[in-house]
């Protein structure tokens, strides 16, 4: 535990690795929890809720910054008297992505919050501010309790679509003495970097280049949730003169989110949906085939691939074995993998029949990717700009990268008065 003042910070999740953000922030007797995160699979990361949940029995409200499981996995965990907040869609995806997984209900209070709308919540006012990130509709937190200003970035960057809201937001919070700077720094590790800096227009200009390379189908594997990725390859499509071809589970996502930007079913010609062709591939969606409607006129079947061989498809784990038993993708068309390398040898386990043909150069093999994670220099930048106090890198397994700045790095243990 770490004490500022009269206000207590112990990190349950998300120190020394990466994801599985848990702070506690106590003061007065009340309790706030910043995130609620399950950790990422991998070596020493098992998701025992063990000895967290002990922590958790007198939590007062707990605020979650955006919809990736890292960040709110172990929601189960939280009393039934805690209050949650989040983004309305956060709240959004996090149930489509429980609905879809078959998790239980949320039984607890669940309000929604708006950007830059502070939250007076006892002792507590909290600030959210949107920002740049992979996941739709994420925030990082102002935080005023006990005469003490924390501020949590979340997961942000500074290179996404929204990057403006990230840069905006230094400027803002200059204004302000920020006395614990709780910071993420996901791409300081060599294993979690992405490689060379790019952003989402980077990655626009190349998808054209690749799906302009050939009139062949292109598929790629991405994450249903990956709105800005999404609009980045709409627009190449566009740019291509290609057909935009969803899997049923992102014309899910995108169904449910209301926003003028986001490419919609039925408002965007070239836009169309795969449907499976068994219910039970329906039912391993968690969908049941009857609970569709509303993906209509929009819906192809493979006969519609093979017809229209200029199409780009988003690739789910079941339609690895639907294409090879169909003839709709010839020699020679691309695999594009558009997620972060370090998952690239667990996802490759879904890719069923077209495993070896993509192994074997039958099929063209692209990584096209930018990182949801802000880049060392940005984060160098971001911290100049803001010039906290005392630090506590949470997020990262390089903590002692922060030592630059010539700041307190907090640990376990630390009091400042």
């Amino acid at each position: 535990m770490i004490q500022i003042k009269h206000v207590e910070i112990e990190i349950l999740g998300g120190q020394n690795q990466i994801g599985g953000n848990i702070i506690l922030i106590g003061y007065a007797g009340q309790q706030i929890l910043l995130d609620i995160g399950m950790p990422l699979e991998g070596e020493g990361l098992t998701p025992d809720p063990g000895p967290v949940a002990e922590k958790l029995k007198s939590v007062d409200y707990c605020l979650i910054s955006h919809s990736h499981q890292d960040h709110w996995g172990y929601m189960d965990l939280l009393p039934k008297s805690c209050v949650i907040y989040s983004g309305l869609d956060t709240q959004t995806l996090i149930r489509m992505t429980r609905f879809v997984t078959r998790r239980p209900f949320i039984g607890q209070t669940w309000h929604t919050f708006q950007s830059e709308k502070q939250l007076d919540l006892g002792e507590f006012s909290i600030t959210p501010y949107l920002i740049d990130h992979s996941a739709f509709d994420a925030h990082a937190f102002l935080v005023r309790v006990g005469g003490v200003n924390l501020f949590y970035t979340g997961d942000i960057r500074f290179h996404g679509r929204k990057k403006v809201l990230s840069l905006k937001l230094a400027q803002r919070i200059r204004q302000t003495r920020i006395d614990l700077l709780l910071t993420e720094g996901t791409n300081l590790s060599p294993l979690q970097s992405s490689g060379p800096r790019k952003s989402e227009s980077d990655l626009e200009d190349e998808f054209v280049k690749c799906f302009s390379a050939n009139q062949l189908p292109a598929i790629v594997q991405m994450s249903g949730q990956n709105i800005d990725r999404l609009v980045t390859i709409f627009r190449a499509c566009l740019k291509t003169n290609r057909m935009l071809v969803l899997d049923p589970y992102t014309a899910f996502v995108l169904s449910r989110l209301h926003h003028g930007k986001i490419p919609k079913l039925g408002d965007h010609w070239g836009i169309q949906v795969l449907m499976p062709e068994k219910e039970k591939q329906w039912e391993s969606l968690g969908v049941v085939s009857t609970k569709v409607e509303w993906m209509g006129t929009e819906a192809l079947d493979y006969e519609d691939l093979q017809a229209h061989q200029n199409y780009v498809l988003l690739f789910r784990y079941w339609i690895g074995q639907a294409l090879a038993t169909h003839d709709v993708l010839p020699s020679g068309s691309s695999f594009i993998y558009s997620l972060s390398s370090y998952y690239l040898d667990r996802m490759s386990h879904q890719w069923g029949e077209l495993a070896p043909r993509i192994q074997s150069g039958d099929l063209k093999f692209y990584q096209i990717h930018a990182s949801g994670h802000a880049y060392p220099d940005d984060l160098v930048h971001f911290i100049d700009t803001i010039q906290p106090d005392t630090i506590l890198p949470i997020h990262t397994t390089d903590a002692e990268w922060f030592q630059r700045f010539g700041k307190k790095i907090l640990h376990d243990g630390d009091t400042i008065e």
